[in-house]
């Protein structure tokens, strides 16, 4: 007989760990991703939890992986071989999203982190379960190559009744729902996640959120900006100006780099907007009753559930522009354009030189300072809250008192009218400077656990109690 998986007593929820190749040392350019350097890797504080609850619970646990485990979209490395066929766009910022490239991606991964998976395969091996919930930066995990990659990596691909992958939530002991978070974010959810695949040309691809993309073509290219530290790159002007001053010397193409990256970006994302959706309406149902089998939940909450998911941002050109930045550089170049026409119509008439072009241009820099001042400033991710309705009817339609998501990287317990709110924080390299010097304190999990009448949940910062000889006692 298979482990239960509708029943647990003990639950560990982890989320945004990040996982991907290491970077190597770029000789001169010593901060190009200095935080995906394997000393930064998270692999051994992780197994030394997973020990740690193996053996002061002695109980079967439920590991849940609430998404962003892996981070295909950092993975930039390109193979030897010819056999994918890589386009330039994908030899300069990494590979995309069929298949065989998924594949690939999720290989070097596993690579890269034996400390990790051999600490699954000893919690698995020990009678536990895992579930991988998917989350926008893992999306690839859809592919059934890359999931069974992942399951013979830890030995289980015959038979396997440890581990399951869940498309976007999981109902645990049937008092707890948890997702990744993503789908209630319109810069990062997906327009289908029951069925993701798309037709490009031959091929079919998952298409990504506008967030995945813009790590893709823009961040990557970008090596000093750390994208799991979003106040690290959501700034204002000033902001910008100030770090732009301050890297030029390491970094004197980064103008360029940005300009190159937003563009390739809100190109992919209009065009991949327009590409066939592969589905099947003879399966649908099926496949309905597939996640609902996986996540302990029934089809109709399934179908509800994607009801309460916001609309992704690509079917809105001005937002893409806006967070892009393109909308300030189209705007710059247009008072350009009109101040060259001013000295030329000056020129005509009394021959000045065309070098008034400058001070013309700086009478025309209020209006371009106004449209900075007055428009809405983006704000990072880790300061958007799911709303309550959202949590109220989540919740309500899983039949469950209980909500933990990942996704914004900021750890929060709170109720919400007599409804358990949980965010379980982030493990992946929080440094706020280039060279990794300012840590954002991190590692943070959530336990479920046995209490006087019904479970009850906590947030642990994993640094603060790994030393503890009773932290799940």
């Amino acid at each position: 007989m298979g482990i239960i998986f509708n029943k647990s007593k003990h639950t560990l929820v982890l989320s945004d760990l990040h996982l991907t190749i290491a970077e190597p040392d770029h000789g001169k350019r010593s901060l190009w991703k200095k935080f995906n350097r394997k000393d930064y890797f998270i692999d051994q504080p992780f197994a030394n939890l997973l020990k740690k609850a193996t053996q002061q619970i002695k109980k079967e646990i439920e590991l849940v992986l609430a998404g962003d485990i892996f981070d295909f979209d950092s993975v930039t490395e390109i193979p030897e071989t010819d056999d994918f066929h890589p386009s330039w766009l994908e030899k300069k910022r990494g590979l995309n999203s069929e298949e065989a490239k998924s594949f690939f991606k999720i290989k070097r991964i596993i690579e890269s982190h034996p400390v990790f998976f051999q600490a699954l395969n000893d919690f698995v091996q020990a009678g536990n379960k895992i579930i991988f919930v998917i989350g926008n930066h893992d999306l690839e995990l859809h592919w059934p190559s890359v999931k069974e990659e992942i399951l013979n990596t830890l030995s289980l691909a015959k038979n396997n009744t440890s581990v399951r992958f869940c498309p976007w939530f999981y109902i645990s002991n049937s008092d707890t729902l948890i997702e990744h978070g993503n789908q209630y974010d319109s810069y990062c959810s997906i327009a289908d996640p029951i069925n993701p695949f798309y037709h490009h040309l031959k091929n079919a691809f998952i298409k990504l959120p506008f967030g995945n993309l813009v790590h893709r073509y823009m961040i990557n290219g970008m090596g000093i900006f750390n994208p799991h530290v979003d106040t690290t790159y959501l700034l204002s002007f000033g902001g910008y100006l100030k770090f732009y001053l301050n890297t030029v010397r390491t970094q004197p193409l980064l103008l360029i780099a940005w300009f190159f990256g937003a563009v390739a970006t809100s190109f992919i994302a209009l065009r991949d907007r327009l590409m066939p959706h592969i589905k099947n309406p003879l399966t649908l149902e099926d496949r309905y009753k597939e996640i609902s089998q996986t996540a302990n939940a029934e089809p109709r909450m399934v179908r509800a559930l994607r009801e309460l998911h916001l609309r992704p941002v690509t079917w809105n050109i001005f937002k893409i522009m806006r967070v892009l930045w393109l909308d300030r550089a189209l705007l710059f170049f247009i008072l350009v354009y009109c101040a060259f026409q001013v000295v030329a119509l000056m020129h005509i008439i009394w021959e000045v030189s065309f070098l008034w072009t400058f001070p013309v241009f700086f009478l025309f820099m209020p209006f371009f300072l106004m449209y900075i001042h007055k428009i809405e400033v983006i704000r990072p991710a880790t300061k958007v809250s799911i709303s309550r309705k959202i949590i109220k009817l989540a919740t309500e339609i899983t039949k469950t008192s209980r909500l933990v998501c990942g996704h914004v990287h900021a750890p929060e317990h709170k109720f919400v009218d007599g409804i358990e709110y949980l965010n379980s924080g982030y493990w992946s390299p929080s440094f706020k400077d280039p060279n990794c010097t300012v840590f954002e304190k991190n590692k943070t999990f959530v336990w479920i656990k046995p209490g006087s009448k019904n479970r009850d949940a906590m947030i642990l910062f994993w640094d603060d109690c790994k030393d503890s000889d009773n932290v799940f006692i």
